[in-house]
C-alpha cells in the first residue's frame, strides 16, 4: 500500500502538492463562462411565402389552402402589410405548411435533442363587425412518429363597422424538451371559423414560425487542455517510508522518590 501520510497522519507535501493541483484544474473548469455551453440560437423565420405573395401579388406558394378561400393583392388600410398579398379567410379557412428541423434549419442531431422551442406568429386584422375565431396551431411530429400539439385559440368579436382596426401580431411557442429523436416535423395551421358565407374572417399575413435552441459545442480547445492537464498529473506515489521510533536500550527512568 502507498504511503503518503507521515507519521502524523498529515499529508506527505508530495502528495499534497498533486492534490492541490487537481483541485485548481477542476476548479478552472467549473468557472469557465457558461456561454461556452449555453449560447441560445434563434433561427429566424423557416416558413416559406410568409407574405403570401410579393410586390402586389397574392400567392399562396408553399401553403396548402382550404377551397374556396382567396386573398387580397398589397393592401394599405388596416395598418397594411406592405408586401405581397394576405389570405382572406371566410368561415372556414385552413391554410398550412410543413417544415423539418433537420432539413429546414441548421440544428445537426445533438442540438435537436437537446431541447428547443418553436414560435408561431401571425398578423392578423379582424375587420369587421362580426365574431370570429382564429386558432394558431402547431403539431410536432417526432421521427418515431410520436405526436403532440399546441395551440391558441383567438376569439375576436369585431371592430364595429367594416374596414375598422388593423393588422395586430399573435403568437404562441411550444417547447420541446431533451429527447431522443433525430427530427422533428411541425405542421403549422392558422385557421378560422365564423357563422356567415364569404369573406367575413379575418385577414391573415406574415405568418412565421421561429426555432429556438442551444448550439452544440464539443469539447472546446479551452477544455481540452484543462483535460490534457488532468491526465499528465502523475497519479502514482513512490513509496514514501518514515523511521520507526527509536528506544534506546539503556533508556530508564530516573526515580527521584516518592512524593508521599
Amino acid at each position: 500500500m502507498k504511503n503518503i501520510l507521515n507519521e502524523r497522519n498529515t499529508w506527505h507535501p508530495f502528495a499534497l502538492r498533486k492534490c492541490v493541483k487537481i483541485v485548481t484544474i477542476l476548479l478552472s473548469l467549473l468557472l469557465l463562462p457558461t456561454s461556452i455551453n449555453s449560447e441560445t440560437v434563434t433561427t429566424g423565420n423557416i416558413l416559406t411565402n410568409s407574405t403570401f405573395g410579393t410586390g402586389t401579388t397574392y400567392s399562396t406558394n408553399g401553403w396548402t389552402v382550404s377551397e374556396g378561400t382567396h386573398g387580397h393583392n398589397y393592401m394599405s388600410s388596416g395598418g397594411g402589410n406592405d408586401i405581397g398579398g394576405s389570405v382572406a379567410a371566410e368561415e372556414n379557412t385552413i391554410i398550412s405548411q410543413t417544415v423539418s428541423l433537420a432539413d429546414d434549419t441548421n440544428m445537426i442531431t445533438e442540438e435537436i435533442q437537446g431541447g428547443w422551442s418553436s414560435t408561431l406568429s401571425s398578423d392578423l386584422w379582424f375587420w369587421n363587425a362580426y365574431e370570429n375565431t382564429v386558432t394558431l396551431k402547431q403539431t410536432i411530429t417526432g421521427s418515431d412518429g410520436s405526436t403532440s400539439t399546441n395551440q391558441r385559440v383567438i376569439v375576436d368579436t369585431g371592430c364595429g363597422s367594416n374596414n375598422c382596426g388593423q393588422f395586430t401580431n399573435y403568437s404562441d411557442t411550444y417547447i420541446q424538451g431533451t429527447n431522443t429523436q433525430t427530427d422533428f416535423d411541425i405542421k403549422v395551421d392558422v385557421s378560422n371559423t365564423n357563422n356567415r358565407s364569404g369573406h367575413w374572417g379575418a385577414d391573415i399575413d406574415d405568418v412565421e414560425l421561429n426555432v429556438s435552441y442551444t448550439k452544440y459545442e464539443p469539447i472546446t480547445e479551452e477544455i481540452q487542455e484543462i483535460f490534457d492537464d488532468i491526465n499528465e498529473i502523475d497519479f502514482e506515489y513512490e513509496d514514501v517510508y518514515f523511521d520507526e521510533p527509536i528506544i534506546e536500550d539503556d533508556f530508564f527512568w530516573e526515580e527521584f522518590g516518592s512524593f508521599f
